[in-house]
């Protein structure tokens, strides 16, 4: 995983990187915050690209006690980026 992570972050800029998912994820916690795992899901879907990676991996974090297994593969897979999704099924291990 180290390994992957690091080709991607030396193919792309680290600070682009590192910046854009931060402020996506930011936006992304004030969106979700007090909503219903149902609720999140549908706003994590109405979004596009990265954006919608990067929604998917808060949203495995923030409501990791309430996905089951067999959703949360399912909502993981649909993950593009490679590095959101091994993210993200990680965070449901």
């Amino acid at each position: 995983i180290l390994v992957v992570l690091l080709l991607i972050l030396i193919a792309s800029s680290i600070a682009t990187i590192y910046l854009e998912t931060t402020t996506l994820s930011k936006s992304i916690i004030t969106e979700i915050n007090h909503k219903s795992l149902e609720q999140a899901v549908f706003l994590c879907s109405s979004k596009f690209a990265q954006e919608k990676d990067v929604c998917n991996v808060v949203l495995a974090v923030a409501y990791t006690d309430q996905i089951n297994a067999d959703f949360g593969k399912k909502f993981c897979n649909d993950v593009e980026f490679s590095f959101y999704r091994i993210t993200c099924l990680k965070a449901l291990e």
